[in-house]
C-alpha cells in the first residue's frame, strides 16, 4: 500500500509498542527492528499520479521552412496512482530546452489523450506515438528544440511536465534536397550508433544512467522470467561525408562483445532507418527486447552477456568505415527467485569489522550493521523480504538481488 509514504507493507499490529516487542518487530526505541511504527493519530497524503514524457525527432538534419519532419513522444505513469482525468499534450518548436516561451516558440501540434490510454502503461515502457509535423513558413531562422508540455489537473510534479528533445537543429531558408535519391552523391557514408542520443531502461533502475555515453562500468540488469531491455531510442549518426541509403537495425546476443558467427540474432529485431545526410542522425522510436531474445531456440539466459547493436547489417551501404558499425551494450541476465548474485569483481577481504549500509529500491535506508566480510554482508538481507539492494561499505557500493 502506498499512504504517502512510498510502496510499503503496512502491519496491523495489536502489541503494546509502549511495553516493547519480545521478537523487535516493531520497538520505535530499536534501531535494528524490522518495522517502522505509524501511529493512529498520523494522518496520510495519499501519493497522486506523476507524469513524464519524452520527445525526439526522426532526423536532427537542418531543415527548411515547409519541410516535413517526424517526430515520436512518450508519456510514462510514474507511482502507484491511476488517473482519472484526460490529458493535454502540447508540442512546440522552442528556442530554449525544457522550456517554453509563449512569445517566441510556436505550438505545431495539440491532442487530448484519455486517462484509460495511459493507466495501461507503467514506468518506463510509457505510452508512444508517432507523428509528422511541417516546420512552419512563419518561423524565424535559428536552432530550435521540440519541446513537449503535458498537463492534468491530479499529476503532483510539475518539474517533469515540461520536456525537450536531447539535440537541437537549425532551421534556415534554402529549398530541401532528397536525400533518399542525392544528385551526384560525392564520398561515402559512415554509419555509426551516438551514444549520446541513445537512451536505454532496464531493471537496474536509477543504478545505470539510462543515456548510453554514461553508463560507464556498469551493467544492465534484465529479469530472466519476465524483464526486458527497453532502447527508448537509439541515435544513428552518419560520420560520413555522403548521405546514407534505407539501412537495418539488427540485435546480437553476445559473451566477449564481438559480432561473429556465434552470436545469437534476436527474432524478431529489426529496425529500418531512412536515409541521413552527412553529419545528421536518426532517432528510432522505443524498442523493447524481451528477456528470451530469441523466440524460437527456448533458452533462458544467466549470468553476464553482450547485446550488439549492429547498424546497416546488410551491408547496403559501402561504407567509409566498416569497423563502427556495432555497439555492445554489457547485461546480466538474473533470476528474480535465485540465489544472491555477486558481482565480478573481486574484493579484497577485509578482516576488521566494519559497518555497512543496506538500502532498498526507493533508496530508503532499511539496515545498519557491523560485519566482517562480504559473505556476511549478503547474510545480512537474510531479514529482509527479496527484492534489489544496495549494500554500502567503506570500500564500495554494490547491487545485490535476494
Amino acid at each position: 500500500m502506498d499512504f504517502g509514504l512510498g510502496a510499503n507493507y503496512y502491519l496491523i499490529d495489536w502489541s503494546n509498542v509502549e511495553a516493547g516487542d519480545s521478537e523487535y518487530q516493531l520497538d520505535t526505541t530499536n534501531s535494528n527492528s524490522i518495522f517502522s511504527f505509524v501511529s493512529s493519530g498520523d494522518s496520510f497524503n495519499c501519493q497522486k499520479p506523476d507524469l513524464e514524457s519524452k520527445i525526439s525527432l526522426a532526423n536532427y538534419n537542418d531543415s527548411y521552412r515547409g519541410t516535413i519532419n517526424t517526430l515520436q513522444y512518450s508519456i510514462f505513469r510514474k507511482g502507484p496512482k491511476i488517473l482519472n482525468s484526460h490529458t493535454s499534450i502540447k508540442i512546440y518548436l522552442s528556442r530554449s530546452k525544457n522550456f517554453v516561451d509563449g512569445a517566441n516558440d510556436i505550438m505545431i501540434n495539440s491532442s487530448t489523450l484519455s486517462s484509460e490510454s495511459i493507466n495501461q502503461y507503467d514506468y518506463p515502457r510509457g505510452i508512444g506515438y508517432q507523428i509528422k509535423f511541417s516546420i512552419p513558413n512563419s518561423i524565424s531562422n535559428g536552432r530550435y528544440y521540440l519541446t513537449i508540455k503535458t498537463s492534468n489537473l491530479e499529476d503532483f510534479n510539475p518539474h517533469n511536465d515540461i520536456t525537450s528533445t536531447v539535440s537541437s537543429f537549425v532551421v534556415k531558408d534554402g529549398t530541401p534536397t532528397n536525400p533518399t535519391n542525392p544528385t551526384n552523391p560525392t564520398g561515402k557514408p559512415d554509419l555509426t550508433i551516438d551514444p549520446k542520443s541513445t537512451i536505454i531502461y532496464s531493471q537496474c533502475f536509477s543504478d545505470c544512467n539510462s543515456i548510453l555515453s554514461d553508463l560507464e562500468n556498469k551493467r544492465h540488469l534484465i529479469n530472466n522470467q519476465t524483464g526486458n531491455i527497453n532502447f527508448q531510442q537509439i541515435g544513428v549518426k552518419n560520420l560520413g561525408n555522403s548521405t546514407s541509403s534505407q539501412a537495418k537495425i539488427e540485435f546480437y546476443l553476445s559473451r566477449d562483445g564481438i559480432l561473429d558467427s556465434s552470436d545469437i540474432k534476436s527474432n524478431p529485431g529489426s529496425i529500418t532507418i531512412n536515409a541521413i545526410n552527412p553529419g545528421g542522425i536518426h532517432m528510432t522510436s522505443a524498442f523493447i527486447l524481451p528477456s528470451y531474445f530469441n523466440n524460437n531456440n527456448g533458452t533462458t539466459y544467466t549470468g553476464n552477456w553482450n547485446i550488439l547493436i549492429s547498424v546497416d547489417d546488410t551491408k547496403t551501404n559501402t561504407e567509409s568505415n566498416e569497423n563502427n558499425n556495432v555497439t555492445s551494450i554489457p547485461v546480466t541476465f538474473y533470476n528474480p527467485f535465485g540465489k544472491i548474485v555477486q558481482s565480478d569483481l573481486e574484493v579484497e577481504e577485509v578482516t576488521q569489522p566494519y559497518l555497512i549500509d543496506v538500502y532498498n529500491f526507493d533508496g530508503q535506508k532499511v539496515l545498519t550493521k557491523e560485519v566482517n566480510s562480504k559473505d556476511e554482508e549478503n547474510k545480512s538481507l537474510d531479514s529482509l523480504k527479496s527484492g534489489i539492494y544496495m549494500i554500502k561499505s567503506k570500500n564500495e557500493t554494490r547491487k545485490v538481488i535476494k
